[in-house]
């Protein structure tokens, strides 16, 4: 996993593995690679696969779990989605409402493009992926949301 210090944002790196015996993983984190299953969990009315769902597979402590993820897309403009639930919030992409999350770069599908997964904290992030973010990481993505914060409360004062 690669840390950028200038926007705290994690980068979870490329892996094509179809077979999930074959993990790469290092002492905090495991990550694989398989085809994205299309759930009947996550389909709409018409059994459309949902746009933007994607399925990996991880092994944590030699136990395979499946984990699911909804993307928002790299253009600017889009309603910032949350990586877990999907559900979409009144932000957009290329804001400075962007600071209000801590933003994931999964290149584990990239093909042309990244995904771009936003949490509402580290700490969601970590729940997620079975993983830890540095303490600098943390400390320094929380400095920008708490300044974020600080003049979103300015303007409305105003």
């Amino acid at each position: 996993m690669e840390q950028d210090d200038d926007n705290s944002i994690v980068v979870i790196q490329q892996f094509d593995f179809e077979d999930p015996n074959d993990m790469y993983s290092n002492d905090d984190w495991t990550v694989a690679t398989g085809k994205t299953k299309n759930s009947a969990k996550f389909r709409d009315d018409d059994n459309k696969k949902i746009p933007g769902h994607h399925r990996i597979k991880m092994k944590v402590d030699g136990s395979i779990f499946k984990v699911d993820f909804f993307e928002t897309g790299y253009s600017p403009g889009l309603k910032i989605r949350n990586a877990i639930t999907g559900s979409y919030y009144n932000h957009r992409t290329g804001t400075f409402a962007e600071h209000l999350y801590f933003i994931v770069i999964d290149t584990c599908y990239a093909g042309k493009n990244p995904h771009f997964l936003f949490y509402e904290s580290p700490e969601q992030f970590e729940r997620h992926f079975f993983c830890t973010v540095s303490k600098d990481v943390k400390k320094k993505w929380l400095e920008r949301y708490n300044l974020e914060i600080a003049k979103r409360t300015r303007e409305e004062t105003l």
